[in-house]
C-alpha cells in the first residue's frame, strides 16, 4: 500500500517538471522564428560586424577554407579577405598578411560561381568581388 503512494506522488512530480520545460521551449522556438535571428537594429554595419568576428575566429584558428569561404551579407558576397574585414581583423590584432590567410590561391573563378550559385540563387545582381552573380552564369 505505501509503495502506490510513492509512485503516484512520482508521477505528480515528473509533469510539474517536464510541462514548464517544454513551454520555455516552445516559447523560445516562436521568439526565434519570428524575429529570425534579428534583434535590436538590423543595419549593415551590424552584418558586417558580425561577420568580421566570424572571420576573427577562423583566423585565429587558422581555419583558411572558413576564411576564404564567401556568405551573403547586405545583398553582397564577401569572403573574410574582404578589405572591410580587414580593418576589424586588424583591430583584433589579426596579421592579414599571414600567408596561412590568403585566399588568393582558392578564390577563382569556379570558387565564386559556387558562391553565386549557393547563396545567391536567382539572384543575378549580387555583387561578388568586381562583379556580379551575372558575371558566373550557370
Amino acid at each position: 500500500m505505501v509503495a502506490s503512494k510513492r509512485k503516484k506522488k512520482d508521477f505528480v512530480f515528473s509533469p510539474l517538471i517536464v510541462i514548464p520545460i517544454v513551454l520555455a521551449v516552445i516559447v523560445l522556438l516562436f521568439f526565434m522564428l519570428n524575429n529570425k535571428g534579428d534583434v535590436g537594429d538590423s543595419s549593415g554595419d551590424n552584418d558586417l560586424e558580425g561577420f568580421a568576428s566570424a572571420c576573427t575566429s577562423y583566423a585565429r584558428q587558422s581555419l583558411r577554407a572558413e576564411f576564404c569561404k564567401y556568405a551573403l551579407v547586405e545583398e553582397e558576397l564577401i569572403n573574410c579577405g574582404d578589405s572591410r574585414i580587414s580593418e576589424f581583423l586588424i583591430a583584433d590584432g589579426i596579421d592579414t598578411t599571414l600567408p596561412s590567410l590568403s585566399c588568393r590561391s582558392i578564390d577563382n573563378y569556379s570558387f565564386r560561381k559556387t558562391a553565386c550559385e549557393t547563396l545567391a540563387s536567382g539572384k543575378p545582381t549580387t555583387k561578388i568581388a568586381a562583379g556580379t552573380c551575372a558575371d558566373y552564369p550557370r
